[in-house]
């Protein structure tokens, strides 16, 4: 039996599905991660526009929830939420598609957890109202996001503790001949990323040349304590706008 349940819903991949309909990964405020067959939306005339349908978009929606289908069907729909610059900024939709990438890869259950939804869709919105750096916004989120994924580093330090462990998720003892340490450069932008609030961002600084190896780290991070987490695609896109 179908029940009609209103959510909120962010939009975290679609993909075309037959000649005129598509699939749309959503993260729902009330049933979490679902799959929704969205049919016709490729038509000239259609009750819903294909570009609601973009990587982060926030709606409100009435769907047709059945725990025995593993796709859900949506009744009504409207943008919540309407962004300024996300999707017409290069930076900014670039950096949209790979948090989607990101959390496609994260987010699996099929449960509510209304903290880290609000989480998200306050990230999405300081980064569309955003006129400062957002160079870095990526790598603060994704060690932000760490928090509600039950990973978020230790950051206690002590003068002879100096060097991030990746695997361990402390400050250790460097160890040259192991993996999965951060040398001491590299740890304190860690750990100085992991501490601050997006409203820091302006006053953060990182050099270009540190920017793509850091980010790779923070994913080697992601790795470590996510099973079955995959290479992000469009990393090198991100790279190459802001590099």
């Amino acid at each position: 039996m179908s029940l009609n349940i209103h959510t909120e819903g962010i939009v975290l991949h679609s993909f075309k599905y037959g000649e005129t309909s598509i699939i749309s990964r959503i993260y729902t405020k009330e049933l979490g991660l679902q799959s929704y067959l969205v049919a016709g939306v490729r038509k000239r005339k259609t009750s819903f526009k294909y570009n609601l349908f973009q990587p982060l978009s926030l709606f409100e929606m009435v769907v047709y929830h059945n725990e025995k289908h593993g796709l859900q069907r949506i009744k009504e729909i409207s943008s919540v939420k309407q962004y300024n610059l996300v999707h017409k900024d290069i930076r900014k939709t670039t950096i949209a598609i790979f948090i989607s990438e990101v959390l496609v890869n994260c987010l699996k259950e099929e449960e509510s957890n209304p903290r880290l939804f609000d989480f998200l869709i306050d990230s999405f919105l300081f980064l569309d109202s955003s006129t400062g750096k957002i160079a870095d916004f990526h790598m603060l989120f994704l060690l932000q996001l760490t928090r509600y994924l039950g990973f978020y580093p230790n950051l206690k330090q002590e003068i002879d503790k100096p060097a991030f462990n990746l695997k361990d998720g402390v400050y250790q003892k460097f160890e040259k001949d192991s993996p999965y340490f951060l040398d001491l450069q590299f740890s304190d932008f860690f750990g100085r990323l992991s501490r601050m609030e997006y409203s820091d961002l302006s006053r953060f600084s990182i050099p270009s040349q540190l920017r793509k190896p850091l980010l790779e780290k923070i994913i080697d991070y992601y790795k470590l304590h996510m099973e079955g987490f995959r290479d992000i695609k469009s990393l090198a896109v991100l790279e190459t706008v802001f590099n």
